[in-house]
């Protein structure tokens, strides 16, 4: 597949590693998230090879959730050795992963996804999400601000209206780091979301999402944006 989404402003091949360790209602690689599911295998070669045919310099490793996977190093180093730039898509759920990724230089850019306000009551963000949610994606968040100067990175939030709320904004934009750039991610209720019942959803309207970017402006998000995916 070929997208921007995950890295801003560049066009790149994207692939997608199966399995999980969460279960968001309005995943839309639901077909992917157990990671014992019935798919086509493709060879690394093979991946290489269509990287090659579209001159690719960049490729995006996303899932599933790819720090989940005990030999996503090698898959980045393949990468790299090969002149192709590894960026990187997580849940930030792994942070044992992820910063020894960022310690050895293993990609250039990470996109966080933040799927609840992990700065609210502890139970009530982890619901549904697994116990040590919260900290977890505290951890990943301060490993990439760390290493800031040395690897850009983006933080993206789902706008699924059931998890992410005006007050779940509110939160959160208190809490993003300065100068860190912050996508808003349109729900989009695919034939493939996770559960049945987020089909159904309503996706928030254009007055609401323009009310969200101006209260994560005012409370300082001086990079916010609003994405279709």
């Amino acid at each position: 597949m070929v997208a921007e989404a995950g890295y801003p402003r560049v066009i790149c091949p994207v692939v997608f590693l199966k399995g999980c360790n969460l279960r968001c209602p309005y995943c839309m690689n639901s077909y992917i998230v157990d990671k014992h599911a019935d798919t086509n295998p493709i060879s690394l070669e093979k991946v290489f090879s269509k990287l090659h045919s579209v001159y690719a310099t960049t490729v995006l490793v996303s899932g599933g959730e790819p720090c989940t996977h005990e030999n996503l190093s090698h898959l980045l180093k393949y990468f790299r050795d090969n002149n192709v730039a590894p960026r990187l898509a997580t849940n930030g759920t792994v942070p044992g992963v992820l910063g020894n990724l960022l310690h050895h230089r293993m990609v250039d850019f990470v996109a966080l996804d933040i799927k609840a306000d992990i700065f609210a009551d502890v139970p009530d963000v982890e619901r549904g999400l697994g116990i040590g949610y919260a900290e977890l994606v505290k951890q990943s968040l301060g490993l990439l601000e760390s290493h800031r100067n040395e690897i850009d990175y983006e933080i993206r939030t789902t706008l699924y209206p059931s998890i992410v709320s005006l007050d779940v904004i509110d939160s959160l934009s208190k809490h993003i780091p300065r100068g860190a750039r912050w996508v808003l991610q349109q729900f989009r209720a695919t034939d493939t979301v996770l559960q049945k019942e987020a089909k159904s959803v309503k996706p928030y309207d254009d007055i609401m999402l323009a009310q969200m970017i101006e209260l994560a402006k005012s409370n300082g998000v001086t990079s916010v944006a609003i994405r279709y995916p």
